[in-house]
């Protein structure tokens, strides 16, 4: 190709980078306005009427094998933190 044809390709590229974040941008910007600015709202009205609060509670509870998994991983960061630092040390 000659350097006209590559100045424009170079162009393109740089022109379609701008439009995608833009547009990323945009409808990053829309999805929290409706979804979570107005969709919490009403969300919010119809839970708080719906439940309890010791329903909303059982509801928003993680699952045992989760709990596990976060625990067994604390454990293990914990672990080769101190392994880390036990090898600094040395």
């Amino acid at each position: 190709m000659n350097n006209a044809a590559n100045d424009t390709l170079l162009g393109l590229q740089a022109y379609c980078s701008i439009v995608q974040a833009r547009l990323v941008d945009q409808l990053s910007q829309l999805c929290d306005y409706w979804f979570i600015r107005n969709g919490v709202l009403a969300l919010d009205d119809k839970l708080s009427t719906a439940f309890t609060p010791a329903e909303l509670l059982k509801m928003m509870k993680e699952l045992p094998t989760l709990e596990q998994k976060r625990t067994n991983l604390r454990r293990v960061v914990e672990t080769m933190e101190k392994a880390l630092v036990a090898a600094e040390s040395e």
